[in-house]
């Protein structure tokens, strides 16, 4: 039987913004899905670099910080309302 993400540390020993934090690198790292999306990305990147100039790329990776930002609030959120209700459905 597969352990869930959350069985590797005590609750009482973390925050919940830990937990949430060791949760998400659990799921996401041991992904190859994940793994193999990221190697494309870094292919992608390395072609683009290599076809903008310095503007342009500076451009490019303001935009990627700002997506990243959204994705990983967007993750935050999603999380923190699965584990509210999951809270709640146990009790």
């Amino acid at each position: 039987m597969r352990r869930r993400p959350d069985e590797d540390f005590p609750a009482d020993l973390v925050t919940p913004d830990e937990a949430i934090d060791l949760v998400i690198d659990a799921v996401l790292n041991g992904n190859d899905g994940l793994r193999n999306l990221t190697k494309q990305i870094l292919k992608a990147q390395k072609r683009l670099r290599r076809a903008v100039d310095d503007d342009g790329w500076k451009a490019y990776l303001k935009l990627e910080e700002v997506v990243n930002e959204r994705a990983s609030a967007q993750m935050d959120l999603l999380l923190r309302c699965g584990l509210a209700h999951g809270s709640r459905s146990r009790r």
